[in-house]
This record gives C-alpha cells, structure tokens and sequence, in this order.
C-alpha cells in the first residue's frame, strides 16, 4: 500500500479504495470492503470499511469468531502513517 499512497494526503477516491480491497482480499480479509459512502472521511491510514455479515469458513473465522458474530456493520481500518 505504501507504493500507491505518497501523498499529498487527501481523502481517498474510488481509485485507492479499489487498491485497499484489492489488498484486503489478497490477505484474506474478504468480508472488509472500503465504504464508498465515506471516501471525503477516510485518508491513507484511516479508512472507513463495511463488514460483510458472513465469512466464509475458513482459518481466520476461528481466530476472529468473536469478531465475526457481530454480523454485518460498519468500522475504520488504522494503521501508522508517515506524519
């Protein structure tokens, strides 16, 4: 991700929220999508996501049963950044 995202730090537009989904899903995270609704809220180390209400069976449904027994919602993806 840090090749796509080099500033300057806007909010993100629907070119990176398909970079950040397709990260997601290569690393196993299909039930996380970018939420399109909030693009203008979300930059490059805090992106607003929807959470699918089922999770394929699968190693990560055991590590994060808690997590997925929530069911369908909403949350924000954080990590470091470079500021």
């Amino acid at each position: 991700m840090t090749h796509h995202f080099k500033g300057p730090w806007n909010s993100l537009t629907e070119e990176d929220a398909d970079v950040v989904d397709r990260i997601l899903r290569r690393n196993g995270h299909d039930y996380l999508k970018v939420d399109r609704t909030k693009l203008s809220d979300s930059y490059e180390a805090w992106v607003y996501v929807r959470i699918a209400g089922a999770a394929k069976p699968g190693l990560y449904q055991v590590f994060f049963r808690t997590f997925v027994e929530f069911g369908e919602g909403q949350g924000v993806l954080t990590w470091p950044n470079s500021d």
